[in-house]
């Protein structure tokens, strides 16, 4: 199907250019533009076109004149009023001089020229549709009085006549296509019979207005032989005999399909203004110099803003608290770039005193690869910092009286050994100093706990940052074997305590690998991420301990190495596991998910 033919005319030519971009965009409509009223009065006297878009207040010539000055000239044509000035009285003044629909300038332009789109087609099937009423009528007041039957019984309209009392004396065959009725099970009936319930009413007084001699086009719904309803579209007018009224005649169209599309259409335009509307985030959307040109109700609340009429006054990059947090900046970055800014948390506070902690995406809206504006939605996380804060004082609190008590732990520790060390001295007997010995070994036990938990508190502490694989071996200080690593520009996203698993598997290598001369630190990627291998040529982790040594409490020292270790990795989701070959040399496979690595 050709592209429906539209005039635009506004004396703004950049809302001309934007316009023809987005209503041209759907390859449905052709546009040609003018900023002038006069000029588009020479151009419809030599072009034809299916709809017309116009401004309002123009030099020269407003958009009710060029309105009014087409329709006394017989131009037809749908006519859609597009303008920023919103009172009632222009609205009415537009319908009133024969506008098809009166749309104000509002939300974003992506909003606009679609809704724009949507009405072009709207009005000009409607259009079309009363033309091919009005040609039919006439040819059917000629065929009823000069064509074969047949001729008129095998149009794609119905046909049919009614008497004075709304009976219907004629119907064509093609009825049946319709309602699933032969002609002959209609012919003798009531018209009203046919029409469904809730629009009988309506039916009888425009059947009164027929026989005035009104011919107006007009739709409801007809009852089909199943007892379902179809939506038709009819125009009659009266029938004269020898000056005296008869009855009328009309076309019957089916238009089920049309109306259809019209509700899915108004369905899923209110469910997505719905959506947009009250969704529990904020959501804006701005042009390429910052101006907000759609804001929701909760974006309205995160802004502070009183009531929409105050929210455009904030222009997003210029408005000092969002220059001042750094959000204008990655506003104007995205929109020169053309690529989204990953999630990002800012604090606000607007003009109108209103503070918070958002969670901020921003993406480019883009037509043709040209950036319009953006689009930002925001996250209220204000309720979850609060909670953060509640629970690092918290943890700080906890942090003191654990580092208090195990400081006096440790003295009274280290009081026991002394005295301990004491006892042994002056102990003779042979049985004593055995239970001394178990004794000491219990506190020595105990004092390497509480050491422990020192360490294992830090977990988590801080927030992961991205680390270099090259840096983190680097801090492996006064090792003993000669460490290799293939791929020092990796970096992985892990807790800092990350180097803590590295001086870890040294020491594993060191007090295990009897024999070992080298470790080997490598990288490859894998279908789940990527797995950087910890390689020595020791005897290797015998298979019944490959699992085991990552437990608390396992191994000759303290016991804590390999389990520490685990536990940093897991902060962010890294695995490690132990898959060497006994006898031919440990093998720690460290696993990164995706997103939790990049080269640098």
């Amino acid at each position: 199907m050709a592209p429906l033919s539209v005039l635009y005319i506004d004396d703004d030519p950049g809302l001309l250019e934007i316009g023809k971009i987005f209503l041209e965009r759907s390859g449905e409509l052709t546009v040609t533009t003018c900023e002038c009223p006069l000029e588009a009065s020479e151009i419809l006297s030599g072009k034809h076109v299916d709809a017309i878009i116009s401004d309002h207040l123009m030099p020269g010539m407003d958009g009710i004149r060029l309105l009014r000055h087409l329709r006394q000239h017989g131009t037809m044509t749908p006519f859609i009023m597009f303008t920023g000035k919103g009172c009632e009285e222009v609205a009415i003044d537009a319908l009133n001089s024969g506008a098809d629909f009166y749309i104000r300038k509002e939300g974003s332009p992506e909003q606009q020229f679609a809704e724009i789109g949507n009405t072009i087609k709207r009005a000009v099937a409607g259009r079309r549709a009363e033309e091919t009423f009005k040609k039919n009528e006439e040819l059917y007041q000629w065929l009823s009085g000069n064509a074969p039957p047949e001729i008129v019984e095998n149009l794609n309209e119905v046909f049919y006549v009614l008497d004075k009392n709304a009976t219907v004396t004629y119907v064509s065959p093609n009825i049946e296509s319709i309602g699933g009725y032969p002609a002959s099970a209609v012919i003798g009936r009531s018209y009203v019979d046919l029409v469904h319930p809730d629009d009988r009413t309506g039916r009888l007084l425009q059947f009164g207005s027929s026989l005035a001699g009104s011919n107006e086009a007009t739709e409801y719904r007809f009852l089909k032989a199943d007892g379902s309803a179809t939506w038709v579209k009819t125009a009659a007018r009266p029938i004269l005999r020898e000056g005296r009224l008869i009855g009328i005649q009309g076309i019957l169209t089916d238009i089920t399909s049309l109306k259809t599309m019209e509700e899915a259409l108004r369905e899923s335009e209110e469910q997505y203004r719905d959506l947009a509307v009250n969704a529990p985030i904020g959501i804006l959307t701005c042009d390429i110099e910052g101006c907000i040109t759609y804001i929701n109700r909760c974006g309205l609340d995160l802004l502070g803003a009183p009531g929409e009429e105050e929210a455009p006054a904030v222009n997003l990059l210029k408005y000092p608290p969002l220059v001042q947090n750094g959000f204008s900046g990655l506003l104007r970055k995205a929109m020169e770039s053309g690529v989204s800014i990953p999630p990002l948390d800012g604090e606000y506070c607007s003009s109108w005193e209103k503070k918070a902690h958002y969670r901020v995406h921003i993406s480019p809206i883009a037509n043709q690869e040209t950036v319009t504006g953006a689009r930002i939605i925001l996250d209220n996380i204000s309720e979850q910092k609060r909670s953060e804060i509640a629970l690092n004082n918290a943890n700080k609190k906890l942090q003191l009286l654990s580092e208090i008590t195990r400081h006096d732990i440790l003295n009274q520790i280290m009081v026991v050994q002394g005295f301990l060390q004491f006892a042994e001295k002056m102990s003779v007997d042979a049985v004593q100093a055995g239970h001394l010995g178990k004794v000491k070994g219990a506190a020595e036990a105990i004092r390497r706990q509480i050491e422990f938990t020192r360490e294992y508190e830090r977990l988590g502490v801080k927030e992961p940052a991205w680390l270099s694989l090259g840096g983190l071996i680097e801090k492996i200080v006064d090792a003993p074997i000669p460490i290799r690593c293939d791929r020092p520009d990796v970096s992985i996203y892990a807790d800092p305590m990350v180097e803590r698993v590295f001086s870890n598997l040294m020491d594993n290598t060191i007090r295990h690998a009897q024999g070992a001369t080298a470790v080997h630190v490598r990288c490859s990627k894998t279908g789940s991420g990527l797995l950087i291998l910890w390689e020595d040529d020791g005897p290797g982790v015998p298979e019944d301990q490959k699992e085991r040594i990552f437990e608390r409490g396992c191994g000759k020292n303290s016991g804590f190495g390999l389990f520490l270790a685990r536990e940093i990795l897991e902060i962010t989701g890294i695995g490690i596991t132990e898959a060497g070959r006994p006898g031919r040399g440990a093998r720690f496979e460290i696993l990164v998910p995706e997103g939790g690595y990049r080269f640098i």
